[in-house]
């Protein structure tokens, strides 16, 4: 039984709502007894109609021997209305369907009214259409509500288009929900005319799934999670086949309830400015270090360790040095995150960096791989007994809680270490530190554990 105030159900949920009681009970008595509208029964073989429910009056004004025919209901709707609603349902009865109808109707007294009317279809023994029942409900208010909405988006969408660079508003799905003429103009030759509801990715560049890391940066997962503007520096081919470098600037949006529901992202073309870096070399060492290091702490990213850790291996050869993997992952960090914010999580994650980073050495390399997952790579002769004593460096380095805006986190990690001598290239060395460092959290963690053959 439908117990809620069906006035007060969006477009979508009335539709639901009056789906299901169409599927459920299929008759009159069901409809009157449960939906407060306008019930009606219309005979279309007599072209009468057999019942009105008595609240047609208070709703509309009008007598209940005012509703007779078919031609009874179309004078009561709206002249602009009129013959579209009327064709419709004319068509959809012809067709053998229940359908659904919004439209206009004019009350006694010349007011006019919104109004979503269901119609659904009844049958003979021999299946043939013999009547139609239903309900008339009022919709004005949210009809109000709706193209209110409408006109503030018009305005919005007037005031994005005079911004003189590309902007767009990104929903947390990946859906663009606004974009001004700039924008539209940059990615048209990505977008499919007929198409609805574009994806950033399909028109920013041309794919069918979201960025990866690795190709681009996703500007949203990245926004969402800090919620807080981040800046970013993309490269993109334009319509005419040229690459162009384009600054993004993405700032969350938040609801009432300070929930991060998506992001504005303008661009701006610096191509100029960079191709302009390039002859006095600046560009590529901006470019390197960008693509080559974590925004958020500032050391070396999983791109580097990777080259590193290659690197390492190969010089080894012929040496009488060997090369050792220590795999870091914090404890509990999630905790961290979903208990007191990002915000904190970030401030933690920095302060972990710069501990570890004072007791690492300068030939070693310390990076981040991301979220709370950190590596060294060390080189020497007695790397075994080397990569213990640094392990048991960087857990002594958890001692001392962390302070962040004058309140103390404790916060422990553990560490999987995996010498080149069990390892046949970079990637079995990685899977053994990290295979290590699970064993050490199955200890009980703020402990390490080197890989067993």
């Amino acid at each position: 039984m439908i117990d809620v105030d069906l006035e007060s159900l969006s477009r979508e949920e009335l539709m639901v709502a009056l789906k299901e009681s169409q599927s459920k009970h299929k008759n009159l008595d069901y409809i009157i007894g449960n939906i407060n509208g306008i019930t009606w029964e219309f005979d279309l073989l007599k072209d009468k109609f057999k019942y009105v429910s008595p609240n047609a009056k208070e709703i509309l004004g009008y007598e209940l021997s005012e509703w007779k025919d078919l031609n009874s209901w179309i004078s009561k709707i709206h002249e602009e209305d009129r013959k579209k609603t009327a064709s419709f349902c004319i068509t959809e009865i012809k067709k053998g369907k229940n359908h659904f109808m919004e439209y206009r109707m004019l009350k006694k007294n010349g007011d006019v009214i919104w109004v979503f009317d269901s119609v659904s279809l009844v049958r003979d023994e021999k299946a043939k259409v013999k009547s139609l029942y239903g309900v008339i409900i009022d919709i004005t208010a949210q009809k109000k509500t709706q193209q209110q909405l409408e006109t503030k988006n018009v305005y919005l969408q007037s005031v994005m288009n005079n911004i003189s660079y590309p902007i767009m508003v990104i929903k947390k799905d990946f859906t663009i929900e606004l974009m001004n003429d700039k924008m539209r103009d940059s990615v048209a030759h990505n977008l499919e005319v007929e198409q609805k509801d574009f994806k950033c990715y399909e028109a920013t560049y041309n794919r069918t799934t979201p960025c990866e890391r690795g190709t681009h940066s996703c500007p949203l997962r990245d926004t969402l999670q800090s919620r807080k503007s981040v800046k970013t520096l993309h490269h993109i081919v334009d319509k005419d086949g040229v690459l162009r470098y384009i600054e993004q600037t993405t700032t969350p949006l938040f609801d009432i309830d300070s929930e991060c529901i998506g992001i504005v992202k303008s661009s701006h073309d610096v191509t100029e400015h960079v191709l302009l870096a390039d002859r006095f070399q600046e560009r590529s060492i901006v470019l390197d270090y960008q693509a080559n290091h974590d925004t958020l702490t500032k050391l070396p990213n999983r791109q580097f360790f990777r080259k590193k850790l290659d690197s390492a291996l190969q010089s080894r050869e012929g040496k009488k040095i060997g090369v050792a993997l220590l795999f870091i992952d914090l404890d509990d960090f999630k905790y961290v995150n979903d208990t007191y914010g990002h915000l904190v999580g970030d401030s933690v994650l920095q302060q972990v960096a710069k501990r570890i980073s004072s007791v690492v050495r300068a030939s070693d390399t310390f990076s981040r791989l991301g979220g709370d997952e950190f590596t060294v790579i060390m080189q020497s002769v007695g790397i075994r007994v080397d990569a213990s004593t640094l392990a048991e460096k960087i857990l002594r380095m958890f001692d001392t809680p962390f302070m962040i805006n004058e309140r103390e986190y404790f916060l422990s990690c553990s560490i999987g270490i995996s010498c080149d001598i069990d390892a046949k290239n970079s990637e079995e060395l990685l899977e053994n530190a990290d295979r290590a460092m699970y064993r050490a959290k199955e200890s009980g963690k703020q402990n390490f554990a080197h890989h067993e053959a």
